[in-house]
């Protein structure tokens, strides 16, 4: 027989608040365990530029060709090389808001407030930003006339129409016949990310694969120049698929993989060092959500990135630019809203790379 509780007695129910975590919430506003890309480039690779409606650099695609053997009386060979190109980022502009009417601020305070509603109205909004940033830099527009995306790491880390051999064949993107920022992989064949495919993940075909990945991307500069990558800039990235057959692995201590695979410090997968990072964008299961997902997503990708050679471009003037303003339709009603004015910008293709099933 069921015993009487305290809900089962009206008139305490009526004279009784309950008891509440004053100030407290629990969290379930994303699918998402984490936000990989946006917490490495947003957060520690932001360059700010005060003027001007893009973002230019320049690129030196190849070495002199003036040195030679001399001898004594030598005459003079006069060399001069013209080995510069220039890319270009566009800027895009985010914007997300929120409202809130005067009178639910005075309802929800003093002793009556358990938690700040109109505060977590806010992080509500900025979380949804994030989340859309996230899936943003996990994608890319179709073509070079789509002005609302951001030109996300697919844009960048690309694969070839038709595959070969493993090479520097990540070229120009899919709808971007000129080239990522306007330089073009065919006139320009350093100008494109390493690409190569595996069939099985084993030690000889993928291990392999990855091997000689991070070898071939290992370029150090012969003379140093302002703005060269650092070689401890990297990190993986992968899917469901591909990290679970690490832990596998690790958990099997699986002598074929030798050292190359590991555990850190708090159990993420290591290969050579070097943690592999879960990437809800590169699973399987969101082949088909095309808003979400990048298009790698059906091919079991690991993506190798020097966030060192990748920059968030922001405009100075619009960097999280709050405006709050009273609705001009809505005398009670505040608006806030908040500008954005970014695009991420990969400066040197050439040490980024893309392991992924055949296309």
């Amino acid at each position: 027989m069921a015993k009487l509780q305290g809900s089962d007695i009206t008139g305490l129910v009526t004279a009784t608040l309950d008891a509440h975590r004053k100030g407290a919430i629990t969290d379930l506003t994303s699918d998402l365990q984490k936000y990989t890309a946006l917490s490495s480039i947003m957060r520690k690779q932001r360059m700010a530029w005060e003027g001007g409606e893009q973002f230019t650099f320049v690129i030196q695609h190849d070495a002199g060709g003036s040195a030679r053997a001399s001898g004594l009386y030598d005459d003079d060979q006069i060399v001069v090389s013209d080995a510069l190109a220039t890319g270009r980022i566009p800027i895009r502009h985010f914007t997300w808001n929120c409202a809130w009417d005067r009178l639910e601020s005075a309802f929800n305070k003093g002793a009556a407030q358990i938690v700040d509603h109109i505060e977590l109205r806010k992080r509500a909004e900025k979380i949804g930003a994030f989340k859309f940033f996230e899936d943003q830099l996990w994608s890319a527009p179709a073509s070079s006339t789509d002005t609302d995306r951001m030109w996300g790491i697919d844009l960048a880390i690309t694969y070839p129409t038709s595959f070969s051999a493993a090479g520097f064949c990540g070229g120009n993107p899919s709808g971007f016949t000129g080239g990522y920022a306007g330089i073009n992989h065919t006139t320009y064949p350093r100008w494109g990310n390493y690409y190569n495919q595996y069939a099985a993940m084993n030690y000889d075909d993928l291990a392999m694969s990855w091997i000689r990945a991070t070898l071939t991307c290992d370029f150090q500069p012969a003379v140093p120049y302002k703005g060269a990558r650092t070689r401890g800039g990297y990190a993986y990235y992968a899917g469901m698929d591909v990290m679970l057959e690490m832990y596998r692995l690790i958990r099997s201590q699986n002598d074929n993989w030798g050292v190359e695979v590991a555990a850190g410090s708090n159990g993420t997968p290591l290969f050579r060092r070097v943690p592999i990072n879960h990437v809800p964008q590169l699973d399987s299961a969101l082949a088909e959500d095309t808003d979400t997902r990048s298009s790698m997503a059906s091919y079991d990708p690991i993506y190798g990135i020097n966030w060192s050679t990748w920059k968030m471009i922001f405009f100075g003037e619009n960097w999280m630019h709050q405006t709050v303003k009273q609705s001009a339709t809505k005398r009670n009603v505040t608006e806030a809203h908040w500008d954005l004015s970014i695009n991420p910008a990969c400066l040197d293709r050439r040490p980024n790379f893309l392991l992924s099933k055949a296309i």
